[in-house]
């Protein structure tokens, strides 16, 4: 029998509003009144939008902030930089207008590095099994679509990987260069996936509408050539406030990060065409 001053989840007797043990919270009336339920409500919705909010403003406008903040155990003003990457991650493959990391089968058949095997290990795959491309495509999308959502993640630690060696001696935790890889992510969600998306989509709208050709808005080049600018910026200035770089080194490690980001991005895509055809090729019997 636990008792009356005591704390019901563990049994250690309060000295406070809250448990000193396991932190439970002693209850009142108000607690357990009809009203408590709006109140929980209204303060729900509020105090995790105020701290979405500020997360993303901390990682648009000072990259390196919220890995910072986490690491020195300010966990209370921004949300934890997980489950910012979570809520994007399904923003993101909600509404998909750039092919960032849910790639197409036409992309991984045409422009990486491995396509030339893709194209052979497909043939294979189809000529075993009897059937043609077109049975093959209408498999390959809904399960990369899915595996996509899933392996995002192993993009995060793939990236910590060259990040521990670029910033080696800069993070006093390995966990560090595993937060700002989240960063990294984070800011690329919320940047050239989302919100340039978004801005390129509006401008080939318009161009359309004014009777032009909008085709030239969504190019790889073009789009290559934003995201390079912005990782720049992510780079360099997550290098001077979380990693306390130098100017020289936060810009030189800024240039490659970059192209060590694009390189990790290239694996992702990879293991996520690897994964999808494994599964295709079972399930057509190839």
């Amino acid at each position: 029998m636990i008792a009356e001053n005591a704390c019901p989840t563990c049994g250690t007797p309060f000295q406070g509003r809250f448990c000193h043990t396991c932190g439970e919270k002693r209850l009142g009336p108000h607690d357990l009144s009809l009203g408590h339920y709006w109140h929980e409500l209204v303060h729900g919705f509020t105090h995790a939008d105020g701290k979405i909010i500020k997360s993303l403003k901390a990682v648009l406008l000072r990259p390196g902030e919220l890995s910072r903040a986490y690491m020195a155990g300010r966990r209370q003003f921004y949300m934890r930089p997980v489950s910012l990457f979570i809520v994007l991650n399904l923003i993101y493959f909600l509404v998909p207008l750039f092919e960032v990391f849910n790639t197409t089968l036409h992309s991984q058949m045409h422009f990486n590095p491995y396509s030339a095997m893709a194209r052979q290990w497909i043939e294979t795959t189809t000529t075993a099994a009897g059937t043609d491309f077109a049975a093959y495509q209408q498999a390959y999308a809904p399960r990369s679509s899915s595996n996509a959502k899933l392996m995002l993640v192993l993009l995060v630690f793939i990236l910590s990987l060259p990040m521990a060696l670029l910033y080696r001696g800069k993070s006093r935790w390995t966990s560090g260069h595993v937060t700002f890889s989240f960063e990294v992510m984070i800011f690329n969600l919320m940047t050239t996936a989302i919100l340039m998306a978004l801005l390129l989509f509006g401008l080939a709208v318009m161009i359309q509408w004014a009777g032009g050709d909008p085709a030239f808005i969504v190019q790889e080049r073009v789009t290559s050539s934003f995201a390079f600018v912005l990782n720049m910026f992510l780079f360099f200035n997550a290098g001077r406030r979380f990693y306390q770089c130098s100017i020289p080194g936060a810009f030189w490690r800024a240039l490659v990060g970059t192209m060590l980001l694009l390189l990790c991005l290239t694996i992702y895509r990879f293991l996520l065409f690897v994964v999808t055809h494994w599964q295709v090729k079972a399930a057509l019997g190839g």
